[in-house]
């Protein structure tokens, strides 16, 4: 659920840029707060290149890059240009946005339990280590442009993509719309009503996750259509 009062807090006018990986449970904190906060951030996937070494920067797309900005290869990383901002540190990074882009929000009860509960973050590393499941990079091609993918932190069909987008090193523009993000649905709606099953348009609901690439001009919903997608046009 989005955070009631999310509507009267400051947005931001530049796309946040978020440099993360989906293994990672420090990253998947930050995540769930952009989702919560109802933000759209520009995604940089940096999977681990390897799993025997942390920190290592060779063969990633966008780690050096990473390392260039703030010197450290180190994640989630959060460039805000609209404060001139570099972060590092999940804890400072959520309350960063809370403080900047939440200010007049309160957090919904989920995302308050769900809190005490975030050392099961930590259960990821253990239960999806494989190749495609956000946490080691597998070669692909580099998009020309980003993709845009709509959805929230709480649908784990979501999720299962935003893995494979993250072990492919594709760069993404998350277009977070959580329930009770009532304009950001509304925005989904106009754009693409047209692609949601008929029951759920007639009662007013949207479907996620909903992947958009530019590059190709396909748009799809499905979790599984997405992922077959993804791996067919980009894995090496």
């Amino acid at each position: 659920y989005a955070a009631s009062g999310h509507e009267q807090s400051k947005r931001p006018e530049k796309l946040l840029k978020l440099y993360v990986y989906d293994g990672c449970p420090f990253c998947r904190k930050v995540m769930c707060a952009i989702s919560v906060l109802a933000l759209d951030v520009m995604v940089y996937p940096v999977p681990r290149v390897t799993y025997t070494t942390s920190g290592v920067v060779k063969n990633s797309r966008y780690r050096p890059e990473a390392l260039k900005i703030g010197g450290k290869a180190q994640f989630p990383l959060l460039v805000d240009e609209n404060a001139g901002l570099i972060l590092y540190e999940s804890d400072a990074i959520i309350k960063y946005l809370w403080n900047t882009y939440g200010d007049k929000a309160s957090p919904p009860l989920n995302y308050t339990f769900a809190q005490y509960l975030s050392i099961l973050n930590f259960l990821r590393i253990f239960v999806r280590p494989l190749e495609e499941q956000g946490m080691i990079r597998t070669p692909s091609r580099e998009p020309k442009q980003p993709l845009e993918l709509w959805g929230h932190e709480g649908s784990p069909f979501v999720i299962r993509v935003k893995e494979v987008l993250c072990s492919l090193e594709i760069p993404y523009v998350y277009r977070t719309v959580p329930y009770m993000a009532s304009a950001q649905r509304k925005e989904f709606s106009k754009k693409y009503a047209n692609m949601v099953p008929g029951y759920r348009k007639a009662i007013g609901v949207i479907q996620v996750p909903l992947l958009v690439d530019p590059n190709t001009k396909v748009n799809l919903l499905e979790s599984a259509d997405i992922v077959s997608y993804l791996l067919t046009t980009y894995k090496l």
